[in-house]
């Protein structure tokens, strides 16, 4: 019973009585007023009932009154809008507090309806990207399935320089959306799609002159049969122009329900706000509305939509629902309409205007709903089921549906029923019980394979059972979990959670219901449906990151001395861990004796530089229990704790000893620079022509210090080849032609940023040290492309030939946009080692843009005349290269934590051979939960190494899957006993090479060297040293050999003393050649600006002094040791002008 309240209304009366005196009267009075009616508003986007939100078109505003019942402007007066969009991230500072926490995207003070228009006060924030602070985006909901037209005209909109802007928005929210808008002289047409947006999805006219004293009128036009969006404006009245080629909107969900449209304007950039007037808003379809809500229900579209919670409990009919066989209701609003051809097998449609629904097959009674099944269903592009029922919702909070399954039938024919909730038979997330099993299934736009399924094993008495389906739809995190129970008992997961986005489900409004099908069996079967439910989730317990693979596997034995432990993770809340969070108090190592624990000192923890995984590295002893431990302190940067976790394992009675050709080498530790000396990590370190050592910063500075004799170091000086500007400087080599007296380098270096960096920021650039007060760059490539995390452009190496070899970082984690990412696709030169010639460079104008068309540029890296050119592809995330005295190119790669995304091979595609591929049709892989090991490449020129990129043509990811036997490289997994990944017959790349070296998974190899001295008596010359930056924290030695020159054999650090500590976080390394000492970087953290710590380890047998040899000499400079540990005399009969560079 709706109960009513007594409001009390206090109203303060005051007249004059005569000349002398005032009557105050006190006027209480009582009201009865609903209880729902100060509560049941649709915060946080409007102070009307939500039912009041959507409107019937065609709608339009002249603004040339107050319209009652709408969003008031300062004074009080309804602007005819509904609805004001919540900002889904972080208030711009600038902009203040909310004055309505409940509306905190709405600010009255702005808004003024006066003569016939509305003029709004910008404010600093926009929806961009992941900035989602944008104000007063003003709108309505409509029905948005049909052809929609949005206009509005700008008067004399405001003329800027720093993205001042104003126009139309039709959207889901601030991350989905299209907006048409003049931004300084100039239109602009944009989709953003999950906080995802590129220069491929703008359209941008030139300059239009007069366009800031003019009537601006834009129109928007939305098609949903073509699935895409097209931007028209005219001035003043005259021709209309379009902005552009249409962009599509397919997969964004703006035509597959309801959507919002309206006004915004933002100063964005600037720090002053400006004043935008609009008038005569409107929107209308394009095409005829059908009647009712045809194809999907017989009640009026605004009957669809139910609010939450809802249950049914089929104990009688429910009125105005959708009925059965005999009339009754059933409490369902809506039955989806298939999209494609109805199966022969089912016969003709009871009534055209519902086709997807037959009630003769629909009984409630006795407190339950039967549905006898039909043979359609919604697989691909079969797209024919019949009565799937259901209900429109709100879906953007986190949502659960269940419905219990009383003896679901037990077939061999793929029968199924159970729970479903999507936009459609084309995207929809379904629960269901086939068979003996409980699957969990995606399907997005036709599309589903092996890697968008859960399925349970066979589970004994499920088919004589109460079944309790419970599927969890989490927006936050863009995932959906499955889980079942007996009879009530103890609730099972289906499980590892699957990613939805992308899909839609959370952006607006989705359908959710119950459906039934025997697909592949000839006969009708009947199941029989009890207690349906949907509630709004709001416990943060289904946000907070948990753990999905540890190594080694729990109960472990045998495990060896030498491995790190391991987590793979997933992250509800749509956030990677909290790098600061991840420490040896967080993480924990335990020794396990008799039941007691004692902890372990000295781990070195860390969380990965993407944060997708944590890694501990301890020294072990033999025949030990060990208790793994994270704790709840551990955070994602949205702030929630992990699920607590545990693990054990008992390490084997035997360890490794140090070969013997290799005993007698060892190095003592020194710790020369520590946390004292700055703030900023030490990227990259060198040894100069004037034998000082050189560290790169992750703030931008190199700093040098001069080597004494016993190798510490001494006279810091701080060099600044960007002046105050910061920048991420990781790449440092000296010129083959510089000397003590000419220190000229090449760098590379970016943006600064560790999260949400600016695309095409990196650059290589040529600087003169001479004078560290004051030292000259010339860039000699800009516009590079940038990952919006920490992959970056990273090492320089000269090679045999004198041109620079750079590393290049990806934007994804396995070669298609992915969430963690931030949905940044891959680049033309991404993913790579580029080669620039330098003699081509300079005969050319500087500096050269090497931004290609993927980014709006017009750089061919593939010219003939092109200095900087992709020599190998495919290389995740190197982060140095080193050529070899033996020839040979060596590159560390890391591989990628689990989650990541695959792109999909079509049959027919061209190949990166430039051939056909003519096999079967590889699908797209999302949430790949197979951690790919980090490698050792010998990368030689035009292969491919395993990271995909659709531009050049590059789709499958490593070894792909190409026999039923286990291949070497692999993408499969599996999950409670079922096999995920490509499938058998996944071929590899044509132009695929294989690994020198396998590290294993998580151990992030980063600076790698040769070591050239004759140290030890040459025991480690011409072997490769690698900082193992995670798994290890050690440097490891690797020696080259063989035909190939592979990798012949593998020493961890920890058998060679002083090679492991463990370190903390080793980043790079170098060799003082003329004594054999080694200096490394220790980073600290696992990703972003680090902390600084150079640490000497000394050679306890050091070089021998090296041998002029009297054959070579260095032309027109002094004495001079190569890259290959050839020491060239100086030239002593050099009298002056310019001296050759050498190659060798």
């Amino acid at each position: 019973m709706k109960q009513t309240i007594t409001s009390p209304i206090t109203m303060v009366i005051q007249q004059q009585i005569g000349k002398f005196q005032h009557l105050t009267l006190l006027l209480i009075l009582l009201f009865a007023v609903p209880d729902d009616a100060f509560s049941q508003n649709c915060s946080p986007i409007s102070q009307l009932p939500c039912d009041q939100v959507q409107v019937a078109l065609p709608y339009s505003l002249t603004f040339s009154g107050a319209v009652s019942g709408t969003v008031p402007d300062k004074s009080g007066a309804g602007t005819g809008f509904t609805m004001i969009d919540a900002y889904s991230g972080s208030r711009h500072s600038a902009d203040g507090s909310p004055s309505n926490p409940s509306l905190p995207g709405y600010e009255p003070s702005k808004l003024t309806v006066a003569s016939g228009r509305l003029q709004l006060v910008t404010n600093k924030g926009i929806a961009w990207l992941d900035n989602n602070n944008q104000l007063n985006s003003l709108g309505v909901r409509v029905d948005s399935r049909s052809a929609l037209q949005a206009q509005v005209t700008l008067v004399s909109p405001y003329n800027g320089t720093a993205s001042q802007q104003a126009g139309l928005w039709v959207g889901l929210g601030d991350k989905t959306y299209v907006k048409l808008v003049v931004v300084g002289n100039k239109v602009e047409l944009r989709r953003e799609v999950n906080d995802a947006s590129s220069s491929s999805d703008q359209r941008m006219t030139p300059s239009v002159s007069g366009i800031n004293t003019a009537a601006v009128r834009l129109r928007l036009e939305l098609d949903p049969a073509a699935s895409t969006v097209r931007g028209f404006y005219s001035l003043n009245g005259g021709a209309e122009q379009s902005v552009g080629a249409a962009l599509s909107i397919a997969g964004m969900g703006l035509t597959s329900s309801t959507a919002y449209a309206g006004i915004f304007a933002s100063h964005r950039n600037a720090t002053s706000p400006v004043t935008y007037t609009f008038d005569d808003f409107s929107l209308q379809n394009l095409d005829s509305t059908p009647s009712g809500c045809s194809p999907i229900s017989q009640l009026p579209c605004d009957q669809v939509q139910v609010a939450l919670p809802y249950s049914l409990t089929f104990s009688g009919a429910v009125s105005g629902t959708v009925p059965d066989k005999s009339g009754a209701g059933t409490g369902f609003t809506m039955i989806d309409a298939y999209s494609g051809s109805r199966h022969s097998a089912d016969g003709s449609p009871s009534n055209p205007s519902l086709p997807g629904y037959e009630p003769s097959k629909l009984t409630v009674a006795s407190g339950r709903l039967q549905l006898v099944t039909n043979k359609g269903i919604a697989w691909l592009d079969n797209n024919n089921q019949l009565n799937s029922l259901g209900v429109r919702v709100d879906s953007r909070s986190a949502l659960q549906a269940q419905v219990t399954l009383v003896s679901p039938y037990n077939g061999t024919a793929s029968q199924q029923a159970g729970l479903w909730v999507g936009l459609g038979d084309k995207t929809y997330v379904k629960l269901v019980v086939v068979g003996n099993k409980v699957e969990l299934r995606r399907e997005v736009n036709d599309a589903s394979s092996s890697s968008d399924q859960r399925m349970t094993p066979s589970v004994s008495g499920i088919n004589t059972a109460a079944v309790r389906l419970r599927l969890e739809l989490d927006p936050a995190a863009s995932t959906v979990r499955g889980f079942y129970s007996l009879n009530g008992g103890a609730e099972q997961s289906v499980g590892a959670a699957l990613s939805i986005a992308g899909m839609g489900l959370t952006s607006s409004t989705a359908y959710a219901g119950i459906f039934a099908s025997h697909r592949n069996a000839t006969s009708p079967v009947t199941y029989t449906f009890d207690d349906f439910s949907l509630q709004k989730l709001t416990s943060s317990d289904s946000l907070r990151p948990y753990v999905t693979a540890v190594r080694p596997q729990n109960g472990a034995t045998n495990v060896p001395v030498d491995q790190s432990i391991s987590v793979d993770l997933a992250f509800p809340s749509g956030k990677s861990l909290d790098g600061g969070t991840v420490n040896p108090n967080t993480v924990r190592l335990y020794t396990v004796i008799n039941g007691a624990r004692s902890q372990v000192s000295g781990t070195a923890v860390n969380a990965t530089a993407a944060g997708d995984a944590i890694t501990l590295t301890a020294t072990l002893k033999t025949s030990t229990t060990y208790e793994f431990e994270i704790t709840e302190q551990v955070k994602d940067l949205n702030g929630y704790s992990i699920v607590p976790f545990r693990s054990t394992f008992t390490t084997t009675s035997s360890s490794s000893t140090t070969p013997p050709d290799l005993v007698g080498v060892s190095f003592t530790e020194k710790v020369l620079i520590d946390n004292s000396f700055g703030s900023d990590g030490f990227t990259s370190l060198v040894i100069g022509p004037d034998r000082r050592l050189y560290a790169t910063t992750s703030g931008g500075k190199i700093e040098r210090w001069d080597i004494r004799a016993d190798g510490t170091v001494t006279n810091n000086v701080t060099i600044s080849p960007f002046g105050s500007n910061r920048r991420l400087l990781i790449g440092i080599r000296f010129t083959q032609d510089a000397t003590k007296d000419n220190l000229v380098a090449w760098i590379s270096h970016s943006s600064p940023e560790f999260s949400n960096v600016p695309d095409w920021t990196s650059k290589i650039s040529r600087v003169v040290l001479n004078n560290p007060a004051s030292p000259t760059i010339k860039d000699y490539v800009i516009n590079l492309p940038r990952s919006i995390k920490d992959h970056s452009i990273n090492s320089i190496d000269i090679g045999p030939d004198g041109a620079l070899y750079i590393v290049l970082g990806s934007n994804t984690a396995m070669g298609a946009p992915d969430p963690a990412w931030g949905n940044r696709p891959e680049r033309l030169l991404t993913a790579a080692v580029l080669r620039l010639d330098v003699m081509k460079a300079n005969q050319q104008s500087l500096p050269i843009d090497a931004r290609t068309k993927d980014g709006g540029g017009n750089y061919n890296p593939y010219a003939t005349n092109a200095p900087l050119t992709l020599y190998a592809t495919g290389l995740r995330n190197a982060y140095d290269l080193v050529w070899h005295s033996n020839g040979q190119l060596y590159v560390p790669t890391n591989g990628s934590a689990a989650g990541g995304n695959t792109p999909a091979l079509k049959s027919g595609t061209t190949w990166s051979n430039g051939s056909t591929y003519t096999g079967p049709n590889i699908p797209a892989m999302t949430d790949v939960r197979d951690t790919q090991s980090d490698y050792l490449f010998r990368v030689v020129k035009g292969g491919y190494y395993g990271h995909p990129n659709v531009l050049r043509n590059e789709y499958i990811l490593n070894g792909g899957n190409p026999t039923s036997k286990e291949d070497p490289g692999e993408v499969v997994w599996t999950i409670n006993g079922t096999n995920y990944g490509y499938p058998v017959g996944t071929p590899t790349e044509p132009k695929y090479k294989w690994w020198a070296y396998d590290f294993g998974t998580n151990m992030s190899p980063n600076g790698v060297i040769e070591y050239k001295s004759n140290a030890f008596d040459g025991k480690l010359t011409g072997k490769l040293l690698v900082c193992r930056f995670s798994g290890g924290d050690d440097i490891m030695l690797l020696e080259p050999g063989g035909t190939n020159k592979d990798i012949i054999r593998a020493v961890e650090g920890n058998l060679i003393p002083g090679l492991r500590r463990p370190f903390s976080n080793p980043l790079d390394i170098i060799e003082d050649v003329v004594t054999g000492n080694l200096y490394i970087s220790e980073y600290f953290d696992g990703n972003g600006s680090g902390q600084p710590r150079i640490t000497l380890l000394k050679a306890d047998k050091p070089a021998s002094s090296p041998s002029t040899n009297s054959g070579l000499i260095n032309a027109g400079g002094g004495q001079y040791t190569d890259g290959q540990s050839r020491t060239w005399s100086s030239d002593s009969h050099f009298t002056g002008g310019v001296a050759g560079s050498k190659s060798f």
